[in-house]
């Protein structure tokens, strides 16, 4: 059996999703490919689509065009590649799509769908069942049918929005369309759609590597490794794309909360982007920058005593899974999957929705010398599961699964 998993770019909590699926079907004997439009960092993984200089400005070019007739949050994908025809796409039984914005387009999905295979759509945001947003926050006219969108200025009931939940209601009807998603928030908020009700929508969550992410045990040395004060009680905080500037990633929270912490007895660091300029804060702080390395990220994770993820939204939450399975208690919200792999006051700390105040109170919570070693084991107990030694099986036999039904048909 060969699998394609289709992507737009090298970077991002799709690409991480898809990379260590990718891996862990290779790994149990499944031939598992990985498409890209193009790649920012040449060693990373999967083949790249757009393979020269010619074909990259002409999708620049494609990709210009829908800009300018999209609407602010709302993309128009109306011009995009056509992958149908790529060896890695017929040779496949099962195409499986992850995070496509900038790469296909509502026409290039339907030559993708027409050929009859399973296509398999993997929901890393709620993209998949609104009229075209990937954080949806309050907002529930996707139930009904997105119109009239809060992203979109003016009072159109028939605007871009409705016009995308009307061609996604229409493509993903087909037999041959299925829909998994990292959590059972994501799934059952795509089930209420009006996109996708009564389509094949399954529960099939993100896997992490339990031999890079564990509990190192080895705080002490981490922090001399790193230049860190050992004397602190070390707050960690990162984000990929657009970093702390990224306002569902709720940055400004955390940095809220540590106003109400003593700046002596606590200490920031902050990976992903992040311009400290932009906001006002006491504490001491050490940036890291961009972390390529799993190794580097999971020595991290170890060093720290509490991992803060304020999202404001979230399908799954990678960082929290790989903070928990590395033994560090996790803060945030209790939003989306989030809830899923958080237990209050166990192994992390679920604080009152969009309060910094409480933040701050998990932060001494989960950093409180007599609470450290019970919440480090529940953490690394409740991310073993996660491991995707432990998901093999379930991966292999969805898409066993597919591929049996395509071939029965």
């Amino acid at each position: 059996m060969r699998i394609v998993h289709i992507t737009t770019i090298d970077e991002g909590g799709a690409y991480k999703a898809v990379v260590r699926i990718d891996r862990t079907l290779n790994n149990i004997g499944i031939d598992s490919d990985i498409l890209l439009r193009n790649k920012n960092n040449k060693d990373n993984f999967g083949n790249v689509y757009l393979n020269n200089i010619f074909a990259l400005f002409l999708s620049k070019v494609r990709n210009f065009v829908n800009l300018l007739s999209s609407k602010n949050e709302i993309a128009c994908e109306r011009f995009g590649c056509d992958v149908s025809n790529h060896p890695l796409v017929t040779n496949a039984n099962v195409i499986a799509i992850h995070w496509c914005s900038s790469f296909l387009s509502f026409s290039s999905i339907k030559k993708i769908i027409d050929l009859g295979k399973p296509v398999v759509f993997f929901m890393h945001d709620v993209w998949a069942y609104t009229g075209g947003c990937h954080v949806n926050l309050d907002c529930y006219k996707y139930v009904n049918q997105c119109c009239d969108c809060p992203f979109i200025s003016g009072n159109k009931q028939k605007d871009l929005s409705y016009i995308n939940s009307r061609e996604k209601k229409r493509l993903f009807s087909a037999s041959n369309v299925y829909f998994v998603g990292p959590s059972n928030w994501i799934v059952d908020n795509a089930k209420k759609s009006y996109i996708l009700n009564g389509t094949n929508i399954e529960y099939l969550p993100n896997c992490i590597d339990g031999e890079i992410y564990y509990d190192m045990h080895c705080k002490s040395r981490l922090r001399k490794k790193y230049s860190v004060p050992n004397d602190k009680k070390v707050v960690l905080f990162g984000a990929a794309f657009d970093g702390t500037a990224n306002k569902n990633k709720g940055f400004s929270y955390l940095i809220d909360a540590l106003n109400y912490l003593d700046s002596d007895e606590y200490y920031l660091m902050v990976f992903g982007e992040c311009n400290p300029q932009c906001h006002s804060w006491k504490h001491e702080y050490k940036l890291m920058g961009y972390i390529k390395s799993e190794y580097i990220m999971a020595e991290l994770y170890n060093l720290a005593d509490v991992y803060v993820s304020p999202s404001l939204q979230e399908s799954f939450g990678f960082t929290v899974c790989e903070s928990l399975a590395c033994g560090t208690p996790v803060v945030a919200f209790p939003v989306g999957g989030l809830v899923e792999q958080i237990e209050h006051q166990k192994n992390g700390y679920l604080a009152e929705n969009f309060s910094s105040e409480d933040i701050a109170k998990g932060i001494v919570y989960c950093t409180d010398d007599n609470e450290q070693e019970r919440l480090a084991k529940n953490a690394s107990s409740t991310a073993s599961k996660y491991y995707s030694t432990n998901l093999a099986k379930s991966y292999k036999t969805y898409f066993e699964t597919l591929n049996d039904r395509r071939e029965s048909k």
